[in-house]
């Protein structure tokens, strides 16, 4: 299962990758601070969940089906 995680800051990122880890050990887990990131790690390819941490401020684009 791929993960993706996204926030502006990498400690919040890291934080809750390993909190996820310990939880779901099996999974992969990819982290983007930015939209553009996390859009480009998108476009690559299915991801089974999409976890945003609340980057205040900023607009998502329709994201791909």
């Amino acid at each position: 299962m791929k993960i993706l995680v996204v926030d502006d800051g990498q400690l919040a990122i890291n934080s809750l990758i390993r909190i996820l880890c310990r939880v779901a050990p099996d999974c992969d887990y990819i982290s983007a601070m930015t939209t553009d990131d996390a859009l480009t790690w998108m476009r690559q390819g299915p991801m089974d969940a999409f976890l945003n941490l609340g980057n205040a401020g900023h607009e998502w684009p329709p994201l791909p089906a």
